[in-house]
């Protein structure tokens, strides 16, 4: 089955809120849930990219960075990335990828897009780095966890043109 996608919208809130809570998806998140993404969808410098399969959405991606002036070096962050555990493989996270880096591209003519990943989150690195982003710089102890501990964070960037 083929990914569609299409800009999220608030009837959206339910299931995107519903796809971060499997426990592989929560641990590599910060703050979730429909209040979150009811915030992103109030705010005109963020935007939901959702997939959708049969009208059904499996993953979405959040740009942000949008309300900047159109730059030639202008960066767009990838803030978060979901896709349903039972959808994962066959490509389908790299689709969500590549909509989110084409949409940041084209439409809203970044030149560049970047992201934050935990180091432990092995499958994502390895699929940003075969997109072509690369491992930038590390922040340390960026945040909380609730376990207590504070969490380092790998920034990747990638450089329209340059992939």
């Amino acid at each position: 089955m083929d990914l569609e996608f299409r800009l999220g919208e608030p009837h959206d809130l339910s299931a995107l809120a519903e796809m971060e809570a499997a426990e592989d998806t929560a641990r590599y998140l910060t703050v979730t849930g429909i209040a979150w993404h009811e915030k992103a969808f109030d705010d005109p410098d963020q935007e939901h990219t959702v997939a959708e399969v049969d009208g059904v959405p499996v993953g979405y991606a959040l740009l942000a960075g949008l309300a900047g002036p159109e730059e030639p070096d202008r960066a767009i962050e990838i803030r978060r990335m979901v896709l349903r555990p039972e959808w994962r493989g066959g490509g389908r996270g790299r689709a969500v990828l590549q909509a989110a880096v084409t949409r940041a591209d084209r439409v809203h003519k970044a030149g560049r897009v970047w992201l934050r990943v935990k180091p432990q989150n092995v499958r994502g690195r390895k699929l940003f780095l075969s997109e072509g982003f690369v491992e930038d710089h590390v922040e340390k102890n960026v945040f909380r966890e609730p376990d207590g501990s504070y969490p380092d964070l790998i920034i990747m960037t990638q450089t329209f043109g340059t992939a």
